[in-house]
């Protein structure tokens, strides 16, 4: 309902600042600054990147950051919109309580996140059991996941403890204490640049860098057997996180992206949300690989043959 609101809102003051020469800033015309979580950079730059050149007289600064100094930006008044691969956590929700402030949420496309090896290690796929396993520091060992031949420790690589990406795996598999083979880096380019260099490495990345440019990685097929893996006749089977199998629910690790708006005013911000929710928006979505939120989409079906 927010997002009607807001779209009405949107061409009525567009139509007003067409009759007006005085509106300095409108929802197609002026200069924010907005913060986006590194885990979905790839996205938000392409995003920025179509607005601007559908609309010549709007500048957005678009700032990449970990997800929890985007969300410091956004409840400290620094800039009026994030986008973030998770939901506001409770200490987050607590200071908007707390604070009073006014926080709207829209999702804008379904994505997760990805366990990346070196394209040399032989391993293939992995199940969610064995994530937690290795997170915990039960499987220390390379041979103990199928690797016979390496006698080498596991090391873990994530992008930083501030990411979206470390809260994700953190919380779904509810690690107490961090195993000492357990680092974190500075950004996804550069865990992704440590295991593209170490055959022992093993990343915890966002999915918006599946099937991109980096020739020395490889993302693995993910099982689950869960409850709602069984409910969807999937158990232990393994799929790797294409648009077909997030869309399907089938990919295990899924999650949501999401802007994140203290907008108090109809203009710049409030039209680059409309138009990241609009067709021309989900299009972009839809381009990175993601599956749109607010728009029908035809996703083409993998068959199991396909998949490799």
């Amino acid at each position: 309902m927010k997002i009607i609101h807001l779209k009405i809102l949107f061409f009525f003051l567009f139509l007003v600042g067409c009759q007006s020469g005085d509106v300095k800033e409108s929802p197609t015309k002026g200069h924010i600054v907005i913060y986006a979580s590194e885990t979905v950079a790839p996205l938000a730059k392409n995003l920025v990147e179509r607005f601007e050149h559908i609309y010549s007289e709007a500048k957005i600064d678009l700032r990449i950051t970990s997800a929890r100094e985007a969300v410091i930006y956004l409840l400290s008044d620094s800039t009026e919109l994030v986008i973030l691969s998770r939901k506001l956590n409770s200490e987050e929700e607590s200071i908007i309580e707390h604070r009073d402030l006014k926080i709207y949420n829209y999702e804008i496309a379904k994505g997760g996140f990805g366990i990346i090896l070196n394209k040399d290690n032989p391993i293939e796929q992995i199940r969610t059991s064995q994530i937690d396993s290795i997170l915990k520091g039960n499987i220390k060992f390379w041979k103990e996941m199928g690797w016979k031949n390496s006698n080498s420790k596991i090391y873990m690589y994530f992008p930083g403890r501030n990411s979206d990406v470390f809260d994700y795996f953190i919380d779904k598999f509810q690690v107490q204490k961090f195993p000492e083979n357990l680092f974190t880096l500075s950004t996804t380019d550069s865990t992704i640049g440590t295991i593209s260099e170490k055959t022992n490495a093993i990343g915890f990345v966002g999915i918006n860098y599946y099937d991109t440019i980096y020739n020395n990685i490889k993302f693995l097929e993910v099982s689950d057997s869960s409850l709602s893996s069984d409910s969807l006749g999937v158990s232990g089977q393994y799929f790797p996180p294409a648009q077909a199998y997030i869309y399907q629910g089938f990919y295990p690790l899924r999650s949501s992206i999401y802007i994140y708006t203290n907008i108090q005013s109809v203009g710049l911000a409030s039209g680059f949300v409309s138009f990241v929710t609009s067709v021309q928006g989900q299009q972009v979505v839809l381009n990175n690989k993601l599956v749109p939120s607010t728009m029908p989409v035809r996703i083409i079906q993998l068959n199991r043959q396909e998949k490799k």
